[in-house]
């Protein structure tokens, strides 16, 4: 080994090199195995991406019609309620008119009293 240096040295850099090489070609492999790998998955989240906007959006429109049920399910329960009021206020002005012509007997039958 130490009477050929120059040899030893030529046969460590042919190691180096081909080790070298070895490990390019490894990255290489490993390389385009994860690009095998990967290619379809991010089609796979392409596609998830534009479901997941679908079902949003779905969601945006079930939201509108829910607002919208609740909307009329409010206007219908004010209409009732306006409704309510109204014949409760008729009937109050049916007894207030009952109450006076009531007052204006009994006054009238006081008035004959001698």
């Amino acid at each position: 080994e130490h009477s050929n240096p120059p040899g030893n040295k030529r046969r460590r850099l042919l190691q180096d090199i081909n080790n070298e090489a070895g490990d390019l070609r490894l990255y290489e492999a490993t390389k385009q195995e994860s690009e095998r790998v990967t290619k379809p998955m991010q089609g796979e989240e392409e596609e998830a991406r534009l479901e997941l906007a679908r079902l949003q959006q779905r969601v945006v429109e079930v939201q509108a019609i829910i607002n919208s049920f609740e909307k009329k399910r409010i206007e219908e329960a004010k209409r009732r309620a306006q409704e309510e009021i109204k014949r409760k206020e008729l009937i109050l002005k049916k007894r207030m008119e009952e109450d006076k012509r009531r007052a204006q007997e009994q006054s009238k039958r006081m008035d004959n009293v001698p």
